[in-house]
């Protein structure tokens, strides 16, 4: 972790101090896995978009070449 992630996160934890609020360890691993689901999930979603923009693409080659 570079100096600039550590610090941040310590601010972040300051503040939550501060504030009286402190997440566990197990809140913030389930935060993470929650948003790398997301992640992958959009990314599964641009797999399909391109895949079918590639297909289009082929059956425009087809059609062009039946001509």
């Amino acid at each position: 972790m570079s100096r600039r992630n550590s610090k941040r996160s310590s601010s972040i934890r300051e503040r939550e101090r501060e504030k009286g609020v402190r997440r566990s360890d197990s809140d913030c691993r389930l935060q993470i896995a929650d948003c790398r689901l997301q992640i992958a999930g959009r990314e599964h979603r641009v797999r399909e978009y391109k895949e079918r923009e590639r297909e289009r693409e082929r059956e425009r080659e087809r059609e062009g070449m039946h001509l």
